[in-house]
């Protein structure tokens, strides 16, 4: 099997082109190259493989053979060798992951790789579909008891499930010994990555990252992210700048505007505002409502998220003209998107729902 070692600030995995190699068992091959005495020596084993639905698909795995759902620092790699190799041949590639499809924009210089942005998709804040067992729709600095000590976290998903903890040093922190305590909580079903984090300034923060199935790992790129989203929640960084998250094999830039995170209130503040409508006993003012609700939404949505032009066109002019027509092109998008972002679908069409049951309404009134 010929293989190729990369990492990005440290996060080093083996790669596999499955372009041209087959790999049998990758659970198996992941746990014995990854082993850092008898193996090759990494985190665990990256398959690059033809995709149906994108430029090429990142299949991986972690150092203990269980299967990932996305690495940010995995997938700029994927980017570099697939272009350095001639996989593809553009600077704006797509690849397909557990946790759907991800959008990178590469900088290439003297015909190879220097650098690799990646759109890492929207974070997923709800409790349940992280997952993270808890009483509460979100989970942000709320406590938690680990060997019998309580600390407050933070649980982000970004297409795998964080738990993010603030603490003033983490350099003397005890990783070895915590890491796995939180790893496999009863908290979180899937187990979880930790990341323990220390404020530095309102633009910088350091962290030390247990990766479930890894351990300490010298960087976690959906970690950082998580971090950053993480840290204008809890309103430790500015929300309108770029977040440095300094790692153990180096510093990511991460971008998450707090435009976003309003954006995604705003959605929350008209998916409430039509579930007062639904029961509100002026039929005329619940009509007026409705349209007006369901208007807004569509400039939303065609800003929010990514997907056919032509489709959102369409959209757009049916909802001036025919509600029924609306709701049906909402499931058709739901579909659609369900291809790019899992969780816009869920959204969306949790929308469209309500959206039809406040018209069913409006017509029996």
């Amino acid at each position: 099997m010929k293989f190729t070692k990369m990492h990005g600030i440290g996060n080093d995995y083996v790669y596999v082109n499955c372009f041209e190699e087959t790999v049998e068992n990758p659970s198996a091959v992941a746990r014995y190259v990854s082993d850092r005495h008898f193996g090759i020596g990494s985190d665990g084993l990256i398959l690059i493989k033809p995709s149906k639905i994108a430029d090429c698909e990142m299949d991986m795995y972690n150092l203990d053979g269980s299967q990932g759902a996305m690495c940010g620092n995995g997938i700029r790699c994927v980017a570099k060798y697939a272009y350095d190799y001639g996989i593809v041949d553009k600077e704006h590639i797509s690849v397909a992951t557990k946790s759907g499809i991800k959008y990178l924009d590469l900088t290439v210089e003297n015909g190879k790789v220097s650098q690799v942005k990646v759109n890492m998709g929207s974070p997923i804040l709800t409790a349940r579909q992280i997952p993270v067992v808890s009483e509460k729709e979100e989970v942000i600095n709320e406590p938690l008891d680990v060997n019998g000590k309580i600390y407050y976290i933070t649980a982000v998903s970004m297409g795998n499930p964080h738990a993010i903890v603030y603490m003033d040093d983490i350099d003397h922190l005890d990783i070895e010994k915590i890491g796995p305590a939180f790893e496999n909580h009863v908290a979180f079903p899937d187990r979880v990555n930790t990341e323990f984090v220390e404020v530095i300034d309102e633009h910088t923060v350091k962290m030390r990252v247990w990766e479930r199935g890894s351990g300490e790992t010298l960087a976690c790129g959906t970690g950082a992210c998580a971090v950053a989203v993480a840290s204008v929640l809890n309103g430790h960084v500015d929300g309108d700048s770029p977040v440095t998250v300094k790692l153990l094999g180096g510093d990511l830039q991460i971008f998450w505007k707090l435009s976003e995170i309003k954006n995604c209130l705003k959605l929350q503040q008209i998916t409430d505002s039509l579930s007062a409508s639904a029961a509100g006993h002026n039929i005329t003012q619940q009509k007026t409502d409705t349209h007006h609700s369901a208007m807004v939404m569509y400039p939303f949505f065609i800003n929010f998220y990514t997907a056919n032009s032509s489709i959102l066109s369409t959209i757009n002019t049916a909802a001036h003209a025919n509600n029924a027509t609306v709701r049906r092109l909402f499931s058709l998008y739901a579909a659609i998107s369900a291809t790019i972002n899992p969780t816009a679908a869920e959204i969306t069409l949790s929308v469209a729902k309500r959206i039809a049951g406040n018209v069913m309404a409006a017509r029996h009134a």
